[in-house]
């Protein structure tokens, strides 16, 4: 049986070249920073993106895995950070 998700030796690249400039420019970010989480905010910041998440609702929709954790401040709210994991 055939997944739907590409693999990363021979599916990714092919994607990847295909992206718009911005999904392409949030996928190399989390890429380049493997294993390491960002909020939405500090992808905002490094990117200058008002809001990266449909950027990122986008990747995943092409087949790219883009992991999330939810986080609770120490007022109690939560916000999610986003990563791609260092076993990929």
């Amino acid at each position: 049986m055939k997944s739907s998700m590409p693999s990363y030796r021979n599916g990714i690249c092919k994607i990847t070249q295909k992206l718009p400039r911005i999904q392409r420019a949030v996928y190399y970010f989390l890429l380049n920073n493997k294993g390491r989480r960002y909020s939405v905010a500090d992808i905002s910041t490094a990117l200058h993106l008002s809001d990266p998440r449909s950027h990122i609702r986008e990747l995943r929709n092409k087949g790219i895995f883009i992991a999330d954790e939810w986080r609770k401040t120490e007022y109690g709210t939560r916000y999610k950070v986003f990563y791609i994991p260092n076993h990929l």
